[in-house]
């Protein structure tokens, strides 16, 4: 017996467009805790980045900080930057999330901070003191870009221990 039935059944409806659940809506609240985060994003970052040590922690207020440690340098201390999340992605127009450095002395720094570390994602870009993280281009990237027209809402927010991912999702209904 094939236990994967609703697989093969979502691939196929989704190909199609979704036809038979036409104006379905469904609003989800994901919360993912720091250490998931961490987990995901250290697994991603590549040997040739000089990072011996990552740690992600969500505060109050759409706030966190990373926390990184350098690996080539075991005489320098972690460095703990604090961000906070200033634009939510507008979709469709605008699938940007966009981040502020937060930390009071240090966001002179954090450019040739990150810079260091070598090329952001594609999906990520850089600009003065704020981090654009494009939705839309780090689902293409994974393989997921086709899921991007569903997200009718999106939302990132953040208490302390854990990052919330909020969606609203929406199947056209029929013409």
């Amino acid at each position: 017996m094939n236990d994967r039935w609703w697989v093969a059944l979502l691939r196929e409806q989704q190909g199609a467009g979704f036809p038979d659940v036409a104006g379905a809506e469904g609003v989800l609240t994901i919360p993912v805790s720091d250490r998931l985060v961490t987990q995901v994003i250290a697994s991603r970052i590549p040997a040739s980045v000089p990072i011996g040590e990552i740690q992600l922690m969500a505060e109050r207020d759409n706030q966190f900080a990373v926390r990184v440690r350098v690996s080539r340098s075991s005489w320098m201390p972690p460095l703990k930057l604090r961000f906070a999340i200033v634009r939510q992605p507008q979709l469709p127009s605008s699938p940007v999330l966009v981040v502020q450095i937060a930390s009071q002395g240090l966001a002179t720094f954090a450019g040739p901070v990150v810079r260091m570390f070598g090329n952001l994602p594609v999906w990520i870009a850089m600009h003065g003191e704020q981090l654009h993280v494009d939705i839309g281009a780090l689902l293409h990237h994974y393989g997921a870009s086709e899921f991007l027209p569903y997200l009718a809402a999106l939302q990132f927010t953040t208490e302390p221990g854990r990052f919330l991912v909020h969606a609203r999702v929406s199947v056209p209904g029929p013409a």
